[in-house]
């Protein structure tokens, strides 16, 4: 929904995803999720583009995800032990 936070939205594209995540199709979905007709506002593509790299930031200081080491447009799931 494009009404949740956008660190919530990348959350779910996430869980979708697998092991490596190819950074471009993340912002590419998380594009299409904040741009689509049931958005509430249309928000142009730098702002989306900000928001995104802002999420990622969060999930990466939250330990989710790390630069992967084989390719360099790549993120790799990291587990998070909780607290």
């Amino acid at each position: 929904m494009p009404t949740q936070p956008p660190t919530s939205i990348l959350y779910q594209l996430y869980l979708e995803a697998g092991l490596q995540i190819n950074t471009h199709d993340l912002y590419t979905a998380f594009h299409a999720i904040l741009s689509s007709d049931t958005a509430p506002e249309m928000l142009e593509d730098e702002t989306i583009m900000t928001l995104f790299y802002r999420a990622l930031a969060e999930l990466k200081w939250v330990g989710l995800v790390r630069q992967s080491r084989r390719k360099a447009d790549c993120v790799t799931k990291g587990g998070w032990g909780g607290l």
